[in-house]
């Protein structure tokens, strides 16, 4: 399916219809996700092609079932909160929403955000659509996912001790953890608030920036949130990154499975070739507390 640039473009040269393509993902949400079991709500064709008669440009989003989306059940995943529909949207859902976007569909994940896999969900574990006999990653297991079997070209995500960047590795996505306060986390059910960060997926880095430029900002809801001034970022896009130092920690790269060691060589080779210097057996010994100050 479309990336989201594709989409702007398709609308620009008039190329795409709207409702056609919404449909389109309708038709792949009711075929493929029987297996998958990324979503736990999906809107009616109906509610959607409401929405999107009010958009000039309409873009497909799926949104994490914590986000809280008025007029939509969120559950968190959870059982104890089945049949909660918020009165009001979260700071990112408004942004996106106000800029566009029409949500489709809320996302599977680990209950209240609290797993590693996509599999402590009460509405049943989300299968890896390169196989279904591999977990995902979790905790926003659903949102990886649905974009990578075509579902959705954007969905929201959040992460606070690798819930994004966790199934985006494993689903060949592109995920975003944000530093922490330049996404307001107001209207979004909290893990741990002092770390919780709010990001998305998508399927190309330039879709990640663009949405991005959206969803940062203060937000006097969210107390946390960074009055830093919001850059364009799809122009850092453009910028060599020859000069660039990049350090390979010893203590993440040991025991590698061989298949995934190679992987990272590949992209030590092609970033050196990029001008980027490498330097290897960077010591970071304080690795070990990690598990334990995450915990805390």
């Amino acid at each position: 399916m479309y990336t989201i640039k594709e989409i702007l473009k398709g609308y620009n040269d008039k190329t795409l219809s709207a409702k056609e393509l919404f449909k389109d993902y309708l038709k792949r949400i009711k075929e493929r996700e029987p297996k998958l079991n990324s979503l736990i709500t999906t809107r009616s064709e109906a509610e959607i092609m409401e929405h999107i008669d009010n958009n000039e440009k309409p873009l497909p989003v799926i949104h994490k079932d914590i986000y809280s989306t008025k007029g939509i059940e969120t559950t968190a995943a959870s059982a104890i909160l089945k049949g909660y529909i918020p009165p009001y949207d979260a700071t990112s859902v408004s942004k996106l929403k106000n800029n566009g976007f029409v949500t489709l569909a809320k996302a599977n994940l680990d209950a209240f955000a609290h797993g590693a896999t996509g599999e402590h969900s009460d509405f049943g574990e989300t299968k890896n659509p390169y196989n279904l006999k591999h977990t995902p990653g979790g905790s926003s297991s659903g949102s990886a996912v649905a974009v990578a079997a075509g579902l959705t070209p954007l969905a929201t995500a959040t992460d606070t001790g690798g819930s994004i960047r966790l199934p985006a590795s494993y689903t060949n996505t592109v995920g975003i953890k944000p530093t922490y306060g330049r996404v307001s986390r107001f209207g979004i059910i909290a893990m741990t608030s002092s770390t919780d960060s709010i990001g998305h997926i998508t399927k190309t880095v330039w879709d990640n920036a663009y949405v991005l430029n959206i969803t940062a900002g203060f937000d006097v809801n969210d107390a946390t949130s960074a009055r830093v001034e919001v850059p364009d970022y799809t122009q850092f896009l453009k910028k060599d990154i020859k000069g660039l130092r990049v350090g390979i920690p010893s203590e993440y790269i040991n025991n590698l499975a061989p298949e995934v060691e190679k992987s990272l060589d590949d992209a030590i080779k092609i970033l050196e070739k990029s001008g980027v210097e490498i330097v290897r057996d960077i010591k970071m010994p304080h690795t070990k507390y990690g598990i334990k100050a995450y915990y805390i």
